[in-house]
């Protein structure tokens, strides 16, 4: 059996592993759950609804019948997919607190501008403060 990871680089859609895997079996239990015309069915038809169309049906399918991802794009872009997806099925069902609209911004518009981009690594005070485009490291500009 394949095993389950999250991507680590998109840290705003890691679950802890127990939610993770919690919501990966209500998953598979979907078709189940639409027949019954349970909530947690459309909970999760929701969650499909926030991901491009041409990949819910490959990530479905991974899912529930843990087949391999088509050819049609890298996998990389498949597990971005899939994970954002489990992440906004876990808010939706209940099982991850938070509000699904909370932080569903389009990832291409990561703009960092030289302030926020020195404090999210932590620099020194000093060199956080020095104006855009000036370096304080010697023979960088």
């Amino acid at each position: 059996m394949a095993r389950e990871y999250q991507n680590k680089e998109q840290r705003r859609y890691i679950l802890p592993y127990e939610v993770y895997m919690q919501t990966l079996w209500c998953i598979r239990d979907y078709h189940r759950l639409k027949d019954m015309g349970s909530v947690k069915a459309m909970a999760i038809d929701k969650a499909l609804d926030k991901i491009p169309p041409c990949y819910r049906a490959g990530i479905m399918n991974n899912i529930i019948f843990r087949d391999r991802y088509l050819e049609c794009a890298h996998e990389n872009t498949w597990k971005r997919y899939k994970q954002r997806f489990v992440y906004y099925a876990a808010i939706g069902l209940g099982i991850f607190g938070g509000d699904l609209n909370e932080g569903y911004k389009k990832d291409h518009n990561r703009h960092f501008t030289y302030s926020t981009f020195h404090s999210a690594l932590r620099l020194p005070a000093i060199l956080r403060n020095v104006p855009q485009g000036i370096s304080p490291i010697k023979g960088l500009r």
